[in-house]
């Protein structure tokens, strides 16, 4: 039967903790999907000690249990004893805290264990580590993605951008190596960075076109670092490219992501989502690479405009049979936009929050910030971060953006002082 359970830890090491629960936890049941982790200040009450304000980590993970739900309660108690988790006092540091959220095959109310979870539709770090998996999935009359965006405070994932690439536009040659490579790979890995987005064509403005097979030979061995680096939660690896060539040997080779700027230019891709299980970032963009002459009709509202090309894009995925589960649509910020129309879809994002589907949104660094900074794009990293807090707060599901740890960094203050 399959349960879904919160996993949290705010006491020593706190990612060594949840992968030691998950050792016990596949000694009982079958662990099938875990989300990443994600980081949030401790839920205290205002008289609570000060000493017990250490943030979490939290994550979801799907198991197959073969027992009752009472017998899997039992067996999570025993794994918090195991564990040392001593205290009984509510909103406590723990060194591992395990919850039974979810299921999509039972439905329970006794004293001791309700499913789904009382507190299901009130927590941020359960419903954003659950959206990584099921976002869709119904609770009560809605999905947890609509749940979680009616809530005050959003957990994101982060994506960091890695290109090895000689020509894109703020960090063009900086990783040219394995050697290079393994740098952002530790940093993402030691501060819980979601996402990595590694791609190997650029896109700005003039960019050179890249055959597609170079493409493939450029990014293999990269691949294969990330492949045999050695970290308990190393972020998920997308690949960015509008080859479907890539695309294809990319999931062969297990990637989380396909990330496509053009949107389905290449109509082979489809032949490669429905042989796939893999995640899929679609982006609205009007020319790749990116041409400042080509925008949006001046005379029509952007959101509307784009929202049509999202409604036509949903369409033709609902005919082709892709499960809506698997999309992330990205609004294309800075691709086929004057600098106002994408200031215009990130101050309007709350006109998205009804889009069935999660979301993304990348702004790091891009040019539409000349309006408000004259800085050159290698220096925008406070003026994304800025705009970054921003979508934190209007609900976008993924960041994605240079330098992600000083954006988590920053999130961490912010959250903090909600």
């Amino acid at each position: 039967m399959i349960y879904y359970l919160g996993i949290g830890s705010n006491l020593g090491d706190r990612a060594k903790n949840i992968v030691e629960a998950e050792k016990y936890i596949a000694q009982v049941a079958t662990v099938q999907k875990k989300a990443s982790l994600f980081e949030n200040p401790a839920w205290i009450p205002e008289e609570t000690k000060e000493d017990w304000n250490f943030p979490f980590l939290n994550t979801v993970f799907c198991i197959d249990y073969s027992g009752s739900p009472q017998e899997l309660l039992q067996e999570l108690k025993k794994i918090e004893k195991k564990m040392g988790r001593t205290s009984v006092k509510k909103w406590a540091p723990r060194v591992i805290d395990l919850d039974i959220l979810w299921s999509p095959e039972v439905s329970l109310n006794e004293e001791d264990l309700n499913i789904p979870h009382e507190g299901l539709k009130k927590r941020p770090f359960v419903l954003s580590p659950l959206c990584e998996l099921v976002g869709l999935e119904k609770y009560e009359d809605q999905s947890f993605l609509t749940w979680k965006r009616k809530l005050s405070q959003n957990l994101p994932q982060w994506m960091g951008i890695v290109n090895v690439t000689p020509d894109s536009f703020s960090d063009g040659g900086q990783i040219n190596s394995n050697d290079l490579f393994l740098e952002p790979l530790k940093e993402y890995s030691q501060n819980h960075i979601n996402i990595l987005d590694i791609g190997a064509e650029s896109t700005r403005p003039g960019a050179r076109v890249v055959d597609e097979k170079d493409e493939w030979e450029i990014l293999k061995p990269y691949l294969e670092t990330y492949r045999n680096f050695e970290s308990n939660f190393k972020p998920r690896l997308s690949v960015d490219t509008r080859h479907a060539y890539v695309a294809e040997r990319a999931v062969e080779w297990g990637v989380d992501y396909i990330n496509d700027v053009s949107g389905l230019g290449d109509s082979d891709m489809f032949s490669v989502l429905k042989n796939s299980d893999v995640s899929f970032i679609f982006m609205h963009s009007l020319t790749v690479p990116a041409d400042p002459k080509v925008f949006l009709d001046l005379e029509k509202d952007p959101v509307e405009s784009v929202r049509s090309w999202l409604n036509e894009k949903m369409e033709v995925f609902d005919k082709e049979g892709i499960d809506p589960e698997r999309l992330i649509f990205d609004p294309g910020i800075g691709f086929g936009k004057t600098a106002f129309q994408s200031l215009e879809l990130i101050r309007r994002w709350s006109e998205f929050k009804d889009v069935p589907l999660k979301t993304l949104v990348g702004h790091s660094r891009k040019s539409f910030m000349k309006n408000f900074s004259h800085k050159e794009a290698s220096q925008r990293d406070l003026e994304s971060i800025g705009l970054s807090l921003s979508l934190v707060e209007k609900s976008v599901e993924v960041i994605r953006v240079h330098n992600p740890v000083a954006h988590l960094r920053a999130f961490r203050g912010w959250s903090h002082g909600l």
